[in-house]
């Protein structure tokens, strides 16, 4: 659940499963090729992005070459860091939702502050959908999609 201290986006990696992903396990062609699928990423692509040859990104994906630990890592943290932008993007869009819907509001010292929580809100949501769309990994527009 995301958390908001002096308009500033926090995330508690605790609020997710985090466990579920063993980042120092060997990953194999299967786990490779699904963590490319879940990132909406060609093998082709998955060479710029993981920084390695085409040549050897197909290799990892057909079996033919055990993938080494540090390339596991990095695309085990980009899906875990995709897949977590996706879940806040998902809350965001509940609670905005929740709360034009006029359900409940937010009060503080009396005074109906939900237009203003509104307004941080859909200000983080628009930065959540920047990164989706614009990954400092190099992944292409796209990645926001749910699968």
């Amino acid at each position: 659940m995301p958390s908001y201290a002096n308009d500033t986006l926090t995330y508690d990696a605790t609020a997710y499963n985090v466990s579920a992903m063993d980042f120092n396990a060997p990953m194999s062609a299967d786990e490779f090729r699904a963590a490319l699928e879940e990132l909406n990423c060609s093998v082709y692509a998955s060479a710029d992005v993981l920084g390695i040859s085409l040549r050897q990104a197909q290799r990892y994906a057909a079996g033919g070459d055990a993938i080494p630990m540090r390339t596991a890592r990095h695309l085990r943290l980009l899906v875990f860091n995709i897949q977590s932008i996706r879940r806040l993007r998902r809350d965001n869009l509940k609670q905005l939702a929740d709360l034009r819907s006029g359900k409940f509001s937010l009060h503080e010292n009396r005074v109906n502050i939900t237009p203003q929580v509104i307004a941080r809100i859909e200000v983080q949501t628009a930065e959540l959908e920047k990164l989706l769309t614009n990954h400092p990994s190099g992944l292409k527009p796209g990645i926001g999609d749910d699968a």
